[in-house]
């Protein structure tokens, strides 16, 4: 406000301190009054003032509240300018706890002049109940085993108890692929499990066989048993082919030691 021509302008912060000076003037004076009222022994009086310099001292701590709220935006936005990320973050958590320490509802010393009525009712707990425990029948969980590892659990079966044949072939992208067909026990159920295998995997399983199986190397040829000429892609010398490795693996399987199938012939099955 103007104050003359020599008076310079006040910033907010004077009077915002302008102001709470008021603010505490006028509550003093309503603490006086009160108290002015209780010595007469208007207690109703005393009450009355009392809630007033309550209420002032509410909207003085309300509005100092909101102006360091304000000064707290301030920082965080000054912190933020200059890449200072934390610091904003410190001072928008402090504006946020004035904020709500601001906007909390008041409390009034007339709230016992106007609460009459009727008592409050408290709530009757109820008697706790006697709960029964209901015995649970053990249920029994089969547990889910992969397939591999169940095929890896039964490697004690007995060789005899694997069948396997080639079952057809068909032309890949320069080669021909060999369907084989598998059928084991595997814990009670009888399985069938199928693969497809290129010639040239088989002369690798024989080569593999020899050398890391001594018990199946004096049952098996020295040299894999079909040829390995160049195919000319008759459908004659395909079955022909197709029976040879038949045969082949179903000796594998025979001759296994002990009749426990190596891992080495379950991977090439497809076990």
């Amino acid at each position: 406000s103007y104050c003359g021509p020599n008076c310079r302008p006040r910033s907010p912060s004077a009077f915002f301190l302008a102001a709470a000076m008021r603010a505490a003037r006028h509550e003093a004076r309503e603490h006086r009054r009160a108290a002015r009222d209780l010595a007469h022994g208007n207690i109703v009086g005393a009450m009355v003032h009392e809630h007033r310099a309550d209420r002032i001292h509410h909207r003085r701590e309300t509005r100092a509240l909101h102006h360091a709220e304000c000064h707290q935006h301030h920082l965080a936005a000054r912190d933020m300018a200059y890449g200072n990320a934390a610091g904003a973050m410190a001072h928008e958590a402090t504006a946020q706890l004035m904020h709500a320490h601001r906007t909390a509802p008041p409390t009034s010393l007339l709230q016992p002049l106007v609460a009459f009525g009727p008592p409050a009712v408290q709530p009757v707990a109820a008697p706790p109940v006697a709960v029964q425990p209901v015995a649970v029948q053990p249920v029994a969980v089969q547990p889910v085993v992969p397939m591999g590892v169940a095929v890896a659990a039964t490697l004690n079966a007995r060789a005899a108890c694997v069948a396997v044949s080639v079952t057809g072939f068909w032309d890949s992208p320069g080669c021909t692929l060999y369907q084989i067909v598998a059928e084991a026990d595997v814990n009670g159920r009888r399985l069938q499990f199928t693969s497809a295998q290129r010639f040239s995997a088989f002369v690798d399983l024989h080569e593999k066989l020899r050398h890391r199986q001594p018990a199946m190397r004096t049952h098996l040829p020295a040299t894999f048993p079909l040829p390995k000429t160049v195919f000319n892609g008759s459908t004659q010398l395909k079955e022909e082919r197709r029976r040879g490795l038949e045969q082949y693996l179903r000796v594998a399987v025979a001759v296994a030691p002990g009749g426990v199938m190596p891992p080495i012939l379950e991977r090439f099955l497809g076990m």
